[in-house]
């Protein structure tokens, strides 16, 4: 069966944070209806992505959110996303 993605992409006062906060707190019945809300990218809101394409070491706050204070740790997080998002959706699609 044929999936869809779809990504949503708000700037400032777009009402994304709301969104985001809905999608969170219905994690479990998106799930039950095939819908993945995924936390590999965030808990809430997916600032995972952001930080996987900010570069090298920019000490944002976003990155050091996931630890991040060396290149070494910012190139072990951009290796490891991927991987940790791919099992996430494996386990999901496996209740589908």
């Amino acid at each position: 069966m044929d999936k869809t993605a779809t990504l949503h992409i708000g700037t400032t006062k777009t009402g994304s944070t709301s969104i985001q906060k809905f999608l969170t707190h219905n994690r479990t019945v998106l799930a039950r209806n095939s819908v993945l809300y995924p936390e590999a990218l965030g808990p809430i809101n997916h600032n995972a992505i952001p930080v996987y394409l900010q570069g090298k070491l920019t000490n944002s706050q976003l990155q050091a959110k996931y630890k991040i204070k060396t290149t070494t740790d910012y190139e072990a997080f951009v290796k490891d996303r991927p991987s940790i998002l791919a099992a996430e959706i494996r386990v999901i699609a496996e209740s589908w």
